[in-house]
């Protein structure tokens, strides 16, 4: 985010990763792309768009596939979950309470599998 605690430490390793050759085959990124921790959709959503178009708007995602775990400042509750789900279109290959949370990605003959550490038992609320 600008003028965010560590946007000069993210810009550098993406510094690094442009110039990587070969290039990357994929991105696994562990989490905590954004601030977050935000009440509102909206915010969050801005938050994630200025992070996928300008500080990973140099990485063409159709060459280099990002995959994504959960984080405590991505998916703190309901309405967050949904903004993740919503804006990054992951797998949709989990369980039926984690689409889009916890999926499963295979690429040859590696297998990547995203565990949402963050699951909250029993029934959802706003927390």
């Amino acid at each position: 985010m600008p003028h965010a605690l560590h946007e000069q430490t993210f810009a550098s390793v993406n510094a690094v990763v442009r110039r990587l050759r070969p290039r990357p085959e994929f991105i696994l990124f562990p989490g905590d792309e954004i601030i977050g921790l935000v009440p509102d959709a909206a915010t969050l959503r801005k938050q994630w768009r200025h992070w996928l178009d300008t500080e990973m708007g140099w990485l063409d995602r159709t060459k280099t596939p990002i995959w994504h775990a959960t984080g405590n400042h991505t998916t703190y509750d309901t309405m967050s979950e949904a903004v993740f789900r919503e804006v990054l279109g992951l797998p949709g290959n989990g369980p039926p309470d984690q689409i889009g949370l916890s999926y499963f990605v295979r690429r040859d003959d590696l297998l990547m599998v995203f565990v949402n550490s963050f699951r909250r038992l029993g029934p959802h609320t706003s927390d």
